[in-house]
């Protein structure tokens, strides 16, 4: 469990820690959107508001390493459940342990670690309802309507992740609708009062029309609704690739090579919940680790129930052994270790503006700001609504940040005018904002959009950069801290350029990137300018 400490980096943690803080300070479930200028007073639907109050407390409490904790405690949870259901079926504990290792191999971006994002409940959540389907795949009836109630309460006021556990279930019923004998009423029951359940929020019904919301609108915006790229999601596309050519093995094997479908008991009889999470998985980086949890389970037991069907067989003999499912757990173990990141602890600081809102907060610059859209979380938590933030993770539950988003993206694709304009609709006056991805037809975006005859750059580090119009109010920051001739986001040879320019304007390159250094005794983009450059220092 140790990948799953890692800096605290995901974009949404802060404003979850944000909300929770105005929840203690006011003493009601947030109604409307207290905390930005672009959107304030609009709708807000707030569905992890349980979670943010525990979240907060802990903070309080233990400080930024509580929610690390959590994180894990979830995590290892999840695990624990699957772990039961597998055991349960019979599996020794070294093909267990290989299936977890797996689930924590595969269910995440290659290198990235176990993020901090409020999934991590529903991940909890959803395993132990696949422990639970499980049982009733035995003929166990569902449990009693007061846990199955409070179950699904729970769950929605945490995180709207329940929604993936109606849909496995509904999926199940519907499968098992045609088959004789099969105790469908219960289920059919314990669904629908599990959906009713899911009502029992501050919101009622307002929370479905957001999750639509999130469905139909987030795919095109949020990093976390693009599907999963192979280059970070190889192993993840694998298990995809062999769970279901397992399955096709099934219903392709000549007979008495693959265990009956139906044959009662027995995992992979159903085929719509696992089609519907591979599909939302291949479509959806969120969803992946919902899709392992069901996908290693069902690969474990099916590999182990071929064993034991060849028992008989020297192979079947040596496989049916410990030994080589203790090594294969041992090699996902090592694989794992190797894929996900060394166990750290702290903020991220290349991916969290933590200085820059420091530069802005001791320099009282003056807004009102832009920010990107990934900045918007820890702005909200830094400066908790003053200044208010332009845009953040809350989309689309603050129901005023659909429009902002929608302009946000067709100035975005248009031309630097459109950009212009887009921000003077806002009026912003200050932007902080990331280095854009390298372009090959246009490198220096930042100078297109932020023209200097409109805005200086101020301030930059190796995560975001901060500029300011130049008007009356920015006169004396801008004498101050302004870098007129480095750009970190500029062509390195613009810079040798204007290196070679004159000798005063090499006199200002050294001494701007001298003078970032000195703030930024760390960064690397200042670093490689400075040892880019110091070739040229030696020549005459």
């Amino acid at each position: 469990m140790l990948c799953c400490i890692q800096p605290l980096g995901d974009p949404d943690i802060w404003w979850h820690l944000a909300s929770g803080r105005w929840m203690f300070s006011h003493g009601a479930i947030p109604r409307s959107d207290p905390f930005s200028f672009t959107a304030f007073g609009t709708p807000w639907v707030d569905s992890y508001w349980l979670y943010e109050i525990f979240l907060y407390a802990g903070e309080r409490l233990a400080g930024l390493g509580w929610i690390i904790l959590l994180k894990t405690l979830c995590v290892a949870g999840a695990l624990v459940a699957m772990d039961k259901r597998l055991r349960e079926r019979g599996l020794p504990w070294p093909a267990r342990l290989a299936a977890q290792a797996l689930v924590l191999v595969a269910s995440q971006p290659r290198g990235a670690g176990w993020t901090e994002n409020a999934s991590t409940l529903s991940f909890l959540f959803f395993s132990i309802l696949l422990w639970r389907r499980e049982r009733w795949r035995r003929g166990e009836p569902p449990p009693g309507v007061l846990p199955g109630l409070l179950f699904f309460a729970l769950w929605a006021n945490l995180h709207r992740g329940f929604v993936l556990g109606l849909a496995v279930l509904g999926l199940d019923l519907i499968e098992k609708v045609p088959r004789a004998g099969a105790p469908k009423w219960k289920e059919a029951g314990f669904i629908a009062l599990g959906g009713l359940a899911t009502l029992a929020t501050p919101y009622g019904i307002g929370l479905y029309r957001v999750i639509a919301d999130d469905f139909i609108l987030s795919p095109a915006h949020t990093n976390n609704w693009f599907g999963p790229p192979l280059s970070r999601f190889a192993p993840f596309w694998c298990v995809l690739a062999i769970f279901w050519a397992s399955r096709i093995w099934k219903i392709t094997a000549p007979a008495g090579r693959a265990r009956p479908l139906q044959e009662e008991g027995k995992g992979g009889r159903e085929w719509l919940a696992p089609l519907f999470l591979s599909w939302l998985a291949a479509r959806h980086a969120w969803a992946v680790r919902f899709f392992m949890l069901e996908a290693c389970g069902e690969l474990a037991a099916a590999v182990w129930e071929g064993v034991k069907d060849h028992r008989g067989g020297r192979l079947g003999r040596i496989i049916a052994g410990e030994g080589p499912w203790t090594a294969a757990a041992a090699f996902a173990l090592i694989v794992s270790a190797v894929s996900l990141q060394p166990a750290r602890a702290g903020v991220d600081l290349d991916r969290v503006p933590v200085a820059a809102c420091g530069f802005i907060a001791q320099n009282k610059v003056s807004g009102p700001f832009y920010n990107a859209y990934g900045f918007g979380g820890y702005w909200i938590w830094r400066f908790n609504g003053d200044p208010p933030v332009f845009i953040d993770g809350r989309y689309p539950s603050v129901r005023g940040y659909i429009r902002v988003l929608d302009r946000f993206w067709a100035a975005k694709q248009g031309n630097p005018g459109a950009w212009g304009r887009f921000l003077d609709s806002y009026g912003a006056r200050a932007a902080l904002v990331g280095y854009p991805a390298p372009s090959v037809k246009n490198p220096p975006a930042l100078d297109r959009y932020f023209p200097r005859s409109r805005w200086a750059l101020v301030y930059w580090d190796d995560t975001a950069l901060l500029f300011v119009r130049r008007d009356a109010r920015h006169r004396d920051l801008i004498r101050r801290w302004e870098f007129r001739e480095v750009s970190p986001n500029a062509d390195p040879a613009e810079i040798e350029r204007r290196w070679r320019s004159s000798p005063a304007a090499k006199a200002r390159i050294r001494e701007e990137l001298l003078a970032n250094l000195a703030i930024h005794p760390r960064s690397w983009r200042t670093a490689r300018l400075v040892n880019r450059l110091a070739p040229l220092e030696t020549r005459r």
